[in-house]
């Protein structure tokens, strides 16, 4: 009895030390376990840290490397604007020069003039005189005025009315008619737009006048027998014209020619003129200016997106933002353009009555007053071209970088106008002055 005591007794302790063991066993698995989440845990953050700050790395590098770029950018254009001035202030310079000397020569030359005309005149009193007194011979009724005229060195007036018609104002017998646009702000570009409209920007521009039309045929011919000017066309003896399909070089075309190559009929000289370059219309506008005595010159592409829109109304089209209708509209692609040349992209349903230009103020004006600031022709602006400009456009009557030129290239001739900046519909053209917009500095 006594033996199977300690029996039960040996066996209760075995049992005791088995327990006891599983329990640290246990212990020990549940301490390791722990210790291996803590580990994996600490491992976690350490690799979060780490793509934390590699990541935060790598948009401070992005960020210093946009700034750089930008800083580059701004001081590449700042270069080239300073290139861009010295050269203009030269280029002012040595006009300013030869200027001089012409009104030296021109000085001389009245003079000579005068003192011709002195001896003329005083070698025909001693003639006349000298009839008289042997003769008693008179001059006959009806002599020429203008020969009268020429004799004393004065331009013939039947001369003078041919190259002017409006005798009383000479100079401005072809001016434009400027139109005030009230200054302000608007959203320019588009979000849906080409990748060079891009981004949207707030723009404030000044107030400023800006021709009522499109330079005409006839203003701008006034400008070329006055000046004895040659364009850009007219010097290499050709220009773009539209075939019926696409543009193609035509030799012998200048500003007297339509769209497709055609010479003008006197009767559509109130058309706008084509076929002139960006060089051609900043000649304009000097020449305007020294008649005038007042400052002309090319819109920017900020005013005349401003003006084209509706100032801050910033509006598709020139009449709004829906289609055209009637006169509330404007020489666009439409069912006319789809007849005559099989156009992809035109407004359906509608007839604006002309497949090329149309005469200047054919439709309605926009709200500022202005004619055909959609559709008819493109436009100059006075800008150079940079894809990347609006990026780092100023806020405040931007006038783009220098020296970048777009495909409004100061050489191309086409069926560009002498107005303004780029159209927002049509064919091209240098509006506001002569279709390059004319605009009041």
């Amino acid at each position: 009895m006594k033996n199977q005591f300690f029996l039960v007794e040996e066996e209760r302790k075995a049992a005791d030390v088995r327990r006891q063991r599983d329990e640290s066993a246990q212990i020990a698995a549940a301490e390791a376990e722990n210790r291996r989440k803590e580990e994996t845990n600490r491992i976690a953050a350490e690799q979060e840290r780490r793509r934390k700050e590699e990541a935060d790395k790598v948009v401070a590098d992005t960020e210093r490397k946009r700034k750089q770029a930008e800083a580059a950018l701004i001081a590449e254009a700042e270069r080239k604007r300073k290139e861009e001035v010295d050269r203009y202030a030269a280029e002012a310079e040595r006009k300013q020069k030869a200027v001089q000397a012409a009104h030296t020569a021109e000085r001389n030359k009245s003079f000579l003039y005068g003192m011709t005309a002195i001896v003329t005149t005083l070698l025909l009193i001693f003639f006349i005189g000298s009839l008289m007194l042997t003769s008693e011979l008179k001059l006959k009724n009806g002599t020429s005025l203008d020969t009268v005229a020429i004799s004393s060195g004065v331009q013939s007036p039947s001369t003078y009315t041919a190259l002017n018609p409006n005798q009383n104002s000479p100079a401005c017998s072809y001016c434009p008619e400027m139109v005030l646009v009230q200054g302000g702000s608007f959203q320019m570009g588009r979000a849906d737009g080409e990748v060079d409209e891009k981004p949207v920007h707030r723009v404030s521009v000044s107030s400023f006048s800006m021709g009522k039309t499109e330079i005409t045929v006839a203003q701008f011919r006034a400008f070329i027998y006055d000046k004895g000017y040659s364009t850009d066309s007219d010097k290499g003896r050709w220009s773009w014209v539209w075939s019926g399909s696409k543009y193609e070089k035509k030799n012998g075309v200048n500003w007297k020619f339509d769209a497709e190559g055609n010479i003008r009929s006197k009767s559509e000289y109130t058309h706008p003129v084509i076929h002139v370059s960006w060089n051609d219309a900043t000649a304009y506008c000097g020449w305007l200016s020294r008649k005038t005595g007042k400052t002309y010159r090319l819109p920017t592409e900020a005013e005349w997106e401003y003006a084209a829109g509706n100032g801050s109304k910033h509006t598709k089209f020139s009449w709004g933002n829906g289609d055209p209708e009637g006169k509330k509209g404007g020489n666009v692609a439409d069912e006319n353009t789809k007849e005559k040349i099989n156009w992809a992209d035109y407004f359906k349903g509608y007839r604006g009555g002309y497949v090329y230009t149309a005469p200047v103020g054919s439709y309605d004006p926009n709200d500022f007053g202005l004619y055909d600031m959609t559709g008819n022709v493109w436009e100059w602006c006075s800008d150079w071209y940079n894809k990347d400009y609006y990026s780092v456009s100023s806020s405040q009557n931007p006038r783009g970088l220098h020296r970048a030129l777009t495909a409004r290239s100061a050489a191309a001739v086409g069926t560009m106008d002498l107005r303004a900046a780029a159209s927002r519909a049509g064919a091209a053209a240098f509006r506001r002055t002569g279709a390059a917009a004319l605009v009041f500095a």
